[in-house]
């Protein structure tokens, strides 16, 4: 009876908590459709835009893009305004426990059902890479990502990393990952937010592409109800590639991109263009929430 209770208890938690911390990120616009699939430009969402996107779309579109009968009709039956107005009423302590500040609940707390949403939406993710070390023949590259508060959707995300270097002559050559688990790794830490307890978890950095791309899925964590979850934090980690012959590296593009997943459906990417316009698009039910993109000199200065 209790294994039977869980699951079902789990689902009523999620359509609850649905769409109330949504990533405030600037710039949104709409993802493209290209030969009936979506794609992802780098362009940041937030959860609110992409939920309005989302119910834009026909039942076949969706379909297409990999949500299934029972996402869609979780997604048409949503009531984001309604959920909303749920949130505010929560106790202020509930709200703390989420991360939200004390501006912030006063001004959740204000919030009366309307169709003015954008305001009252709080919670983003951020991203940053920085370079550790760097020589002809290695470059380390630092990253670190956090969230504000708990985003509505906890379910799986994924930092997605492509790379491209060049050698002294402007001409594009093979860098590839290090693949040990000491030159190449993510870290995510995750706030119990009943216990008050933090914890870390290593997360597995696979690469899509040993020359050019790699990502790091990791669960957001999960719900206990009544305002408590266990959701992650933030996370950091390290890339590190390398030249494949022991030709000198002069340059090194590296671009992290933090993958958000709403609604339905697992996080994956692609990997777009090649050399100084390399890039990533994610599928349709993930979105970017913040990137970092730097050009490094193997010297170790930042070019841009």
């Amino acid at each position: 009876m209790k294994n039977n209770l869980i699951p079902k208890l789990l689902s009523i938690i999620f359509i609850f908590t649905t769409i109330l911390f949504p990533a405030n990120i600037a710039n949104a616009a709409q993802p493209s459709l290209v030969d009936g699939k979506v794609v992802q430009t780098t362009t940041t969402f937030s959860e609110y835009e992409a939920y309005q996107y989302y119910i834009s779309l026909t039942d076949k579109e969706l379909i297409q893009n990999g949500f299934t009968s029972d996402d869609i009709s979780y997604l048409r039956n949503l009531d984001y305004k309604a959920e909303l107005l749920k949130r505010s009423k929560l106790p202020k302590d509930k709200l703390k426990s989420l991360g939200y500040s004390d501006s912030q609940i006063n001004k959740l707390k204000s919030y009366n059902g309307s169709d003015n949403v954008q305001p009252y939406l709080t919670a983003q993710a951020t991203i940053y890479s920085n370079i550790y070390s760097a020589s002809p023949t290695q470059f380390k590259v630092s990253f670190r990502w956090d969230w504000t508060s708990c985003p509505v959707f906890i379910r799986t995300d994924m930092i997605a990393v492509v790379w491209s270097g060049t050698n002294s002559s402007g001409l594009p050559m093979n860098v590839a990952i290090n693949k040990s688990s000491s030159a190449t790794y993510h870290n995510v830490t995750y706030y119990d937010t009943y216990t008050g307890k933090y914890t870390t978890e290593s997360k597995t950095v696979t690469p899509k592409n040993e020359y050019a791309g790699a990502s790091s899925s990791f669960s957001m964590g999960y719900n206990y109800g009544d305002g408590y979850m266990r959701w992650a934090n933030y996370g950091s980690g390290m890339i590190t590639v390398a030249s494949t012959n022991g030709s000198p590296i002069d340059e090194l593009l590296m671009r992290f991109e933090y993958g958000h997943t709403y609604i339905a459906g697992s996080p994956s990417f692609s990997i777009s263009g090649s050399g100084a316009s390399i890039g990533i698009s994610f599928n349709l039910t993930t979105a970017t929430e913040d990137y970092s993109s730097h050009r490094y000199k193997s010297n170790g200065t930042t070019v841009s």
